[in-house]
This record gives C-alpha cells, sequence and structure tokens, in this order.
C-alpha cells in the first residue's frame, strides 16, 4: 500500500512538474504580419493566420493577428515588444528564431500579356523587356541583383497597397511586358477583382520556397515554443490541414 501511495504521489508530481515547464508560455500572443493576401489579409484572414490560430490553439494559445507596415514588424519583434511574425523568409530578420520546419510553401511566377510568347528561361530571358516588380521584395538573389543594377527604365518597383493589383493594371495598360509575384497573391487578386481567368498568363515560374514564422528572441520560453513547433509543424495531420485551408482561398 506504501509502495502504491509512492508511485502515485510520484505520478502527480511529474504530472504538475509538466504543467510548470508550460506555466511560464504565455496563453495569448501577439504576432504582426504584412497585408499579404491570401496568406495574410488585413481583416485578420489568411491562409497562415488561419492555420497558425489552428495550429498554436492546440497549445492552448490565443493568437491575436495585426497587420502593420512590415519594416515596423521588423522593429516590434527584434526589441519583444511583440510576441512573433507570422510569415517570414531567412535571413529576412534579426533577434528573431524560426523553427526548422516551414509553415508552408510559396512560389513567384513571371506574368504576361495572353498572345505574348515571352517565356521565363533564364536571366538572359529578361533583357528587352520591362519587369514590374514589388519594391523592397525579395525574390532570388540572381533576380535581385538584376533588379538593382536595372538600366532606367527596364523595371518598375511598386510600393505603397495593393501592389498586385497596381502590377496588373500596369500589364493590362502595356506600361510593363511582364511582371514578378507570387502566384496565391495574384491568384487572389484576379478572382477579387472578378478578372477573367485568361486575363493574364503565367509565363515561367521561380523554384517553390519555404515559408517560416518567426519568434522573438526575447523572451524565455521562446527557445521551448519553437522546440514544440518543429514538431507539429512537421506532423502530417497538421500539414493536411493547411492545405485544406489554402484550399478556401
Amino acid at each position: 500500500m506504501r509502495l502504491k501511495n509512492i508511485a502515485m504521489v510520484a505520478m502527480m508530481l511529474l504530472s504538475s512538474g509538466g504543467a510548470c515547464a508550460d506555466a511560464h508560455i504565455p496563453s495569448s500572443m501577439t504576432f504582426a504580419a504584412a497585408d499579404w493576401c491570401p496568406y495574410s489579409c488585413s481583416d485578420g484572414s489568411g491562409i497562415v493566420s488561419d492555420y497558425l490560430r489552428e495550429l498554436f490553439a492546440q497549445r492552448n494559445i490565443t493568437l491575436d493577428i495585426q497587420v502593420i507596415p512590415w519594416s515596423r514588424a521588423l522593429q516590434e519583434v527584434r526589441f519583444g515588444h511583440i510576441d512573433g511574425l507570422l510569415t517570414l523568409v531567412p535571413g529576412e530578420a534579426d533577434g528573431v528564431l524560426m523553427p526548422a520546419s516551414p509553415t508552408m510553401s510559396y512560389q513567384d511566377c513571371f506574368f504576361k500579356r495572353p498572345g505574348s510568347d515571352w517565356t521565363y528561361t533564364d536571366m538572359a530571358a529578361l533583357q528587352h523587356s520591362v519587369l514590374g516588380v514589388v519594391q523592397g521584395y525579395g525574390y532570388s538573389p540572381e533576380i535581385d541583383a538584376y533588379i538593382a543594377g536595372a538600366k532606367p527604365g527596364s523595371v518598375h518597383a511598386i510600393a505603397g497597397a495593393e501592389p498586385s493589383e497596381r502590377l496588373i493594371a500596369m500589364l493590362q495598360r502595356e506600361r510593363i511586358d511582364l511582371y514578378l509575384d507570387d502566384v496565391r497573391v495574384t491568384q487572389h487578386t484576379l478572382k477579387r477583382l472578378e478578372m477573367m481567368p485568361g486575363a493574364i498568363t503565367v509565363a515561367g515560374c521561380l523554384p517553390e520556397k519555404p515559408l517560416y514564422l518567426g519568434l522573438s528572441a526575447q523572451p524565455e520560453w521562446s527557445a521551448e515554443l519553437i522546440k514544440w513547433l518543429d514538431d507539429a509543424l512537421a506532423e502530417a495531420d497538421n500539414q493536411h490541414r493547411w492545405r485544406e485551408i489554402s484550399e478556401q482561398y
């Protein structure tokens, strides 16, 4: 009987120890996001927004998502004023932890007007074409270097709100020959504008790239939560769930 009681006490201590280990992780967190619909939209919805809310709920954490200018978001997370970033690519922010497992992937593609025979094969294909891009967006080392060293008038960089919508308008008005943007973002914009699917066409894509979340390195609980996220993001059921959510957009 005494041994049984000792065993029960030991189990209770182990159980309470596990609860204490989680106690310092807050039950509510604030993540910043750019207005990058359908990944993260200004109304708080989005593929990544919806998915990560569900994922964090598995840990009994409520996720509050604030859509703010990206430069401000990077500063806020670096100094620990917010808990994390909803979307992040490697090398984009200092003082931020990323899980080993990505949240999902994204892909940038070239878009052209119907009837154009232009196709992206390599960097040489960009010669003699006017390219539209989003200012400050990182595409690939080769593309970024091309944009930085482009001749005047050969690249139009769009800044401000609704860049995808404005790039589509510039393409239709023949102010540019092609533009480069995330394929899901362009598809979502075309749907929102109620444009016909054939209004613009894909002319080649860059390789898919992993998209991560970022966690401020300031809180003492960051490393523990990152460890949990490594496993949770890699689980087959969770990966299946983000694909289900993406189909809704």
